[in-house]
């Protein structure tokens, strides 16, 4: 009876663990699209290349891009701990 319970024990444990992993996944998933459409709608454009007397414009975007980079590498950070808590021997 006693190993019964302590095989209950680890089912419980591991289904609780999955439906967490499975819960961080789904929200790193959201965090992602937010990032791509983010993106999509505030990368530089071409034009802001070509128009070299426009020194606000590049700065601007030259800040917008840092922005992005560091949003971006909060997402990579997420990313590999993800895989560390998840996938330990990946």
């Amino acid at each position: 009876m006693h190993a019964y319970y302590i095989k209950c024990e680890y089912c419980l444990q591991m289904k609780v663990m999955s439906a967490k992993m499975e819960s961080d996944i789904a929200a790193f998933e959201v965090e992602v699209e937010k990032f791509a459409a983010r993106w999509q709608q505030l990368k530089p454009k071409d034009e802001i290349a070509l128009d070299r007397g426009n020194r606000d414009a590049i700065n601007h975007a030259i800040a917008s891009l840092k922005d992005r980079r560091k949003e971006f590498d909060e997402l990579v950070t997420v990313s590999q701990n993800l895989m560390l808590v998840f996938l330990p021997d990946f």
